[in-house]
């Protein structure tokens, strides 16, 4: 791996944080040198200590549950449910909906696929869902948080909604007020039972002040946290709500046996029944996101607001533009986009990556040449600004060239 590179995009398999990889690395030696599966599962519970494990942070699945609790909704860890993938505690949230809701309120700012799905349960018990623009309205109309609010809470009395699907943040960083949302929506609306999906949230901001009033919440680390092995949390994040919700859970885990065999191998934990698992559950990615939430800190304030400051001018320097909502809704992410240059094919885009870790900044693009950046957590020094500035410079050059291409090879066919 290239350690000079400048990465401005989180979502990479060699950021896996340092407690991450190491704890990862000492659960593999314990799994290969115990000779019983017994031993490796007192490992898991804590029962038995490992010095190098608890000398480097691992003291059990509780601790893990109560670091995941604590810093996604500052709960305690018996409100905390884990899976191996989030459309799996999604799954669950669907089957809670099924029950509990009749008409559901969606935001187009979610992942299609988790629509669809809750979308498809409630048709088939007679039961639907309705969706509204969001998107747009925050990237195009400058809205401000209490305008979004009144907004979403006028539709869901029009459309007499009695749940909600909110997304905390959607991938291109843009973040909903998901506290005074919940808090206006329970008290001017017939919504009751409210499903936050925070997959993008947890390490891109502190966010653990925000989901008091949602029943439930359901998050990830393996991206923004940085333990790149699949883990979801489920958080019955409600004190009104929270006995209910986990009930709930814990029922469906068992019933449903195989949905998630890790979500299944916990719940027969916290019961002590037999853990005896349908099929070989992947353990080790508990010990990746213990070492991630360990080593994550919640970026600061003042250090993400300087650094968006210090790349914004490097933006404008190179020919290159901002574009999205306002800073209140959009703090660590930003999205850009060359300046002046209308059409960029999505070959171009793909390219265009490359091009920029070539240049030695890692990001993500999309089409029409738009980049996602993700601003460190480190102040940016002047040595890595330069070079970010150089290379945005020549991204905007190459795009130039490559539409000047396009437009003689266009011109050369229609004069033959």
């Amino acid at each position: 791996m290239n350690t000079n590179r400048i990465y401005l995009d989180d979502a990479r398999i060699g950021r896996m944080k340092p407690t991450a990889r190491l704890l990862h690395n000492l659960f593999l030696d314990c799994a290969s040198a115990f000779p019983s599966s017994q031993e490796l599962l007192s490992i898991i519970t804590g029962d038995q200590e490992h010095a190098l494990l608890k000398r480097h942070g691992w003291s059990g699945i509780n601790q893990l549950r109560t670091l995941a609790g604590e810093q996604l909704a500052k709960v305690p860890g018996e409100r905390i449910c884990i899976a191996s993938r989030t459309r799996s505690l999604m799954f669950l949230a669907t089957q809670m909906m099924r029950q509990w809701v009749g008409h559901c309120l969606l935001l187009d700012n979610g992942w299609p696929l988790f629509h669809q799905d809750l979308t498809d349960v409630l048709a088939r018990n007679r039961r639907r869902t309705s969706m509204i623009n969001v998107r747009d309205r925050l990237w195009n109309e400058n809205w401000t948080s209490r305008q979004l609010c009144d907004y979403i809470c006028a539709e869901s009395k029009r459309l007499r909604c009695d749940g909600a699907l909110i997304t905390a943040m959607d991938s291109l960083g843009t973040k909903i007020p998901v506290l005074d949302l919940c808090r206006q929506l329970r008290a001017e609306t017939s919504v009751e039972f409210i499903v936050v999906d925070a997959t993008q949230s947890l390490g891109q901001y502190d966010c653990s002040d925000q989901f008091s009033e949602a029943d439930l919440v359901i998050s990830s680390t393996h991206k923004w946290v940085g333990s790149y092995l699949p883990f979801a949390i489920a958080c019955a994040s409600n004190s009104i709500t929270s006995r209910k919700v986990m009930e709930f859970i814990s029922l469906a885990a068992r019933r449903l046996n195989g949905f998630d065999h890790l979500t299944h191998f916990d719940e027969c934990l916290k019961l002590g029944c037999d853990t005896e698992a349908p099929e070989t559950v992947n353990l080790s990615c508990l010990f990746t996101a213990c070492g991630a939430l360990l080593d994550h800190r919640s970026p600061r304030g003042s250090i993400v607001l300087k650094n968006r400051t210090l790349v914004e001018h490097c933006v404008r320097s190179s020919r290159w533009k901002t574009i999205g909502p306002s800073y209140s809704f959009q703090e660590r992410i930003m999205v850009i986009k060359p300046d002046g240059i209308d059409r960029v094919s999505a070959s171009t885009s793909n390219r265009l990556r490359s091009l920029m870790e070539s240049l030695g900044i890692v990001i993500t693009t999309y089409d029409g040449g738009i980049m996602r950046l993700a601003l460190p957590c480190e102040l940016l020094s002047d040595a890595q600004l330069s070079t970010l500035q150089l290379a945005l410079t020549t991204a905007n050059d190459w795009l130039t060239m490559e539409g000047n291409s396009k437009h003689e090879v266009r011109t050369l066919q229609l004069s033959s």
